[in-house]
């Protein structure tokens, strides 16, 4: 029974070993002089009309301002 036991907890071990060293893939981001991708805002502060996209505002001053209360 020991022996099934010992087996059981090794093979385990070794999945999670095995499973713990397969790579995850690195989120690519936005360096800095790289052109921002196309988004749409649905709701604006302050702003006349309702959804808009990156590309209504070229030529345009933008300054977004992200935050959060905790």
């Amino acid at each position: 029974m020991k022996i099934y036991l010992l087996g059981g907890i090794l093979s385990l071990s070794v999945l999670a070993v095995g499973y713990a060293s397969i790579p995850t893939p690195q989120p690519e981001g936005i360096s800095v002089g790289q052109e921002a991708p196309d988004f749409e805002i649905t709701e604006w502060r302050n702003f006349p009309e309702g959804a808009s996209s990156l590309a209504d505002l070229r030529g345009r001053v933008v300054l977004l301002d992200f935050w959060r209360t905790w």
